[in-house]
């Protein structure tokens, strides 16, 4: 995050695609408490259509949509009976086809 000497414009914060989740977008949490309130670890906010946690270790800024939230019935991580079957070796083998 930068800030313009001059006319004071700071960027907004960058929220990136989570590699473990596909609905959830991670930010470094040092970004996110300059433009939002402070989140203690573990701690839930809600802004607008978005629900935003803090990770357990503190580093991080995670975000959903609240509607996903919703649909997953309050949980940030994917249902079990919603995870891909297919082992990564399997995967693999089937796009080397």
């Amino acid at each position: 995050m930068r800030r313009c000497p001059k006319c004071g414009y700071q960027e907004p914060v960058y929220f990136l695609p989570s590699t473990w989740d596909v609905e959830n977008e991670v930010a470094p949490y040092s970004d996110f408490e300059r433009h939002y309130d402070v989140l203690e670890p573990g701690g839930v906010v809600e802004i607008n259509d978005y629900t935003y946690r803090r990770s357990k270790d503190g580093r991080y800024a995670i975000r959903i949509l609240t509607s996903v939230l919703k649909a997953r019935g309050g949980r940030w991580r994917i249902p079990r009976k919603d995870w891909d079957s297919l082992k990564r070796s399997k995967r693999l083998e089937a796009l080397a086809v």
